[in-house]
């Protein structure tokens, strides 16, 4: 039995390796950051919240007395870039990546179990947060999906397990998102959500790829 175990292994893993989506926006360079997520580092910060590995995998818990979102933070120098993870929303309410500037937050991508977001974010300053469209795609919390999330220059793309139908990617520039990122972050909200397999890579222009025609924002709401 033991000689056909290890090519099943490798099978395996070289099955994953080809199931990651390919970036459209951009074209990978050389990797920045490579981390399965599968045991706590010190390379990150757990600045709020509770995170543990559960089942080999990172678990990030909010602490509702902390009245904050549980955060998780890597320090990283880049400006272009190609960043995908796995996540599974458990019974969060949201979950994020988080890029950020030596001033703060400068982009965010916002997961729901009913969607997704890309978004300018709050900075100090005169920028403020610019939310891009919305992405209607249900996201079992029991399922792990994978997010890729590509920054180049002015211009930030997110997509969900390889979709590709501009209705399916939420897609927007601002001034903000071409400064230098300092670090990159995983939150939690309202609930547990576990994370796999995180990789950062240098980007370039992908020479074939179209921006998508602007979607509508969503709309404010009355009163918030």
């Amino acid at each position: 039995m033991k000689p056909t175990l290890l090519p099943l292994a490798l099978l395996s893993i070289l099955t994953a390796a080809v199931a990651a989506p390919a970036p459209l926006m951009t074209t990978p360079g050389p990797s920045l950051l490579s981390d399965p997520l599968t045991a706590l580092s010190p390379a990150w910060q757990a600045a709020k919240g509770r995170w543990t590995i559960q089942d080999g995998t990172l678990r990030g818990e909010s602490i509702a007395e902390q009245n904050h979102a549980a955060t998780y933070r890597h320090a990283l120098s880049f400006t272009d870039a190609v960043i995908q993870f796995e996540v599974r929303l458990g019974d969060a309410r949201a979950v994020t990546l988080s890029l950020n500037d030596q001033g703060g937050h400068a982009a965010r991508v916002i997961l729901t179990p009913k969607g997704f977001q890309a978004r300018k974010d709050d900075h100090d300053g005169p920028d403020r947060a610019a939310p891009f469209n919305d992405v209607q795609m249900p996201l079992a919390p029991g399922t792990w999906h994978t997010v890729t999330v590509e920054v180049l220059g002015p211009r930030l793309l997110a997509s969900v397990d390889g979709q590709t139908a501009p209705a399916q990617l939420s897609f927007g520039q601002a001034d903000l998102i071409a400064s230098p990122k300092t670090n990159v972050g995983l939150t939690v909200q309202g609930g547990a959500a576990s994370f796999r397999n995180l990789t950062v890579q240098s980007a370039t222009s992908n020479p074939t790829w179209t921006d998508p025609a602007p979607q509508p924002a969503p709309a404010k709401t009355k009163g918030k």
